[in-house]
């Protein structure tokens, strides 16, 4: 027998597919959603809150450009041992600067994306975590040119 655990419907995936790029500025989010998406803004509120809660969206937040900010932005990578791992990830994951940190099948097993506001900042970031975890080296690779992908899931 197999049990079937219901994630989402029809409604659900409507909200998702609208709010992943057109999330209102506004200060009444859910009342402008509301009128785009003709279901009622206490109905969306609700959904969106159960599906924060299931994991399903991760968070609603503005993606910023850290180059019009004159900010700096580097991929970093590491080769991890099973053993560290958690304490790796939970050191990196303490740092607000880091935007990504995944988990790769690969020699340098551990890719992870830091943001600061100057090159000296990343590199003392890139520096406690090695300190902290005490793994050495943690590779270091600035973006020579920016790709950038707009990812929408149509769902």
């Amino acid at each position: 027998m197999f049990i079937i655990i219901k994630k989402m419907d029809r409604i659900d995936k409507k909200i998702l597919n609208h709010i992943q790029q057109n999330f209102p500025l506004s200060p009444l989010p859910y009342e402008e959603l509301e009128k785009e998406i003709r279901i009622p803004k206490e109905e969306i509120f609700k959904r969106v809150k159960s599906l924060i809660e299931k994991g399903i969206i991760r968070g609603i937040r503005a993606v910023l450009n850290p180059k019009k900010l004159d900010f700096y932005s580097t991929l970093c990578a590491a080769k991890v041992p099973t053993e560290k791992m958690e304490k790796f990830i939970s050191v990196v994951n303490s740092y607000d600067e880091v935007t990504h940190n995944y988990e790769r099948d690969a020699e340098l097993n551990i890719w992870f994306t830091l943001v600061a506001e100057n090159k000296k900042r990343v590199h003392d970031i890139i520096h406690d975590i090695s300190n902290l975890t005490g793994i050495n080296p943690i590779y270091n690779f600035p973006a020579k040119k920016v790709f950038k992908i707009n990812v929408k899931f149509d769902l």
